[in-house]
């Protein structure tokens, strides 16, 4: 089974010169996960830099990780002594022939770990690298650099969020089903851009179809036209399971 991977990184605008070299640096970067793929595509807005691969798996596969020791000559308490750092007894141990000599050597067995555990584990250090001739504080002097604000994240693979937090930004889903909505900050109510439909029109079919309430912005007055409000109150496998009858809607 494989599975399908999206990252995208919402931010104030960047310069337009410096999205070609960022997009390279990312998929480098991508590269470097070691999670197996088929497929890599790169997209780019100045308010967003995208990641599609196709063809992850659930899970790497075990594997073998050899530790060379001492020489075969070396005395006992050497071998000794590198068998007990391995966990184990001397007679465990193997003698491997290499072009230097005869070593000890042991053979650890290392478990395949799941590609959304790797991945929440790579993808802040793995944004924070990207390329930019010039950075930026935004949470201010010592915190992390960027080229402009991060203002959100999505990450999912297949139908699950990859969970992660980069400067106070968690990473999610609602970009993935048309919903622009940058995280707020310091409150639990999100406003997204909504199509060009009507606002009550747009709130009745959400809560019909996915069971997602949401409020008109036009309730809370002009300034809300274009926008709808949601409330993030629920846990993020909920919200998980909205955005998946979302997108099956």
């Amino acid at each position: 089974m494989t599975l399908p991977f999206l990252l995208e990184i919402g931010t104030e605008e960047i310069p337009d010169w410096m999205i070609p070299g960022a997009l390279e640096s990312l998929h480098l970067l991508f590269e470097k996960t070691g999670v197996p793929h088929e497929t890599v595509k790169l997209d780019a807005t100045p308010r967003r830099l995208v990641l599609r691969a196709d063809g992850l798996p659930l899970r790497l596969p075990d594997r073998e990780e050899r530790v060379q020791g001492p020489a075969r000559s070396a005395p006992a308490k050497a071998v000794e002594g590198f068998a007990r750092k391995q966990g184990v007894l001397p007679e465990d141990l193997i003698v491997e022939v290499t072009a230097k000599g005869e070593y000890y050597c042991f053979v650890r067995k290392v478990p395949g770990r799941s590609s959304k555990e790797i991945l929440a584990e790579a993808l802040p250090g793995l944004i924070l690298a990207i390329y930019f001739p010039k950075t930026m504080y935004w949470t201010g002097k010592g915190g992390p650099r960027f080229i402009r604000p991060i203002r959100w994240i999505v990450a999912l693979l297949g139908e699950e969020i990859i969970p992660f937090e980069l400067a106070g930004v968690h990473s999610g889903a609602l970009t993935a089903v048309g919903i622009d909505a940058p995280m707020p900050e310091g409150t639990f109510y999100l406003w997204a851009h909504r199509p060009a439909v009507d606002g009550w029109e747009l709130a009745r079919e959400l809560a019909e179809r996915a069971g997602l309430l949401v409020s008109p912005g036009e309730f809370y007055g002009s300034e809300g036209s274009g926008h709808v409000r949601v409330a993030l109150v629920q846990p993020d496998d909920a919200i998980e399971r909205v955005v998946a009858r979302l997108k099956a809607s």
